[in-house]
């Protein structure tokens, strides 16, 4: 599952792992951290470009984590996001 929100210093996205009965996993996989300057419609553009990223890795069969990885670091390096964390799958 993949969350974005406003924050109030700036604002992050942060994926969570779907159990197989559906529910969701409390503690976060990552966690990106988003240009506070982003308005709602540039935030959407970048929370596109996560999901599609990582809908187009999972479905090449890459790990979740490593999906997450390589998703995150080019969203880095093209200047989508500021920087990220990336956690152990629970």
């Amino acid at each position: 599952m993949v969350s974005t929100a406003p924050g109030l210093f700036k604002g992050s996205t942060l994926i969570m792992s779907v159990r197989p009965d559906g529910t969701v996993q409390r503690l976060p996989l990552a966690k990106a951290y988003l240009k506070r300057s982003l308005s709602k419609a540039e935030r959407n553009e970048v929370h596109d470009y996560l999901v599609g990223s990582l809908d187009q890795l999972g479905n090449g069969n890459i790990g979740l984590v490593y999906a997450v990885e390589g998703t995150f670091s080019i969203a880095k390096a093209r200047g989508l996001i500021l920087d990220y964390i990336i956690g152990k799958p629970g």
